[in-house]
């Protein structure tokens, strides 16, 4: 699985797991802001499941950091 994450997101375990995280954060936050057709409830709400997504890559970013090949 490391391998499959680590070849879709181009970054060495055990920060791809992180990364892919983020990455999916940033595409909901680019859709959600510049999808026309979003009320402002809709627009919240995307804004909160990115901040979600986000947040869940940066805690895994930190629990990998020990992890991390010297």
């Amino acid at each position: 699985m490391n391998n499959f994450i680590e070849s879709l997101t181009g970054v060495k375990p055990p920060f791809s797991q992180a990364a892919l995280f983020e990455i999916v954060a940033a595409l909901i936050f680019l859709i959600d802001l510049f999808w026309p057709y979003l009320s402002l409830r809709q627009l919240i709400r995307g804004l909160l499941v990115g901040g979600v997504w986000a947040v869940y890559g940066f805690i895994v970013y930190l629990k990998s950091i020990p992890q991390r090949p010297s």
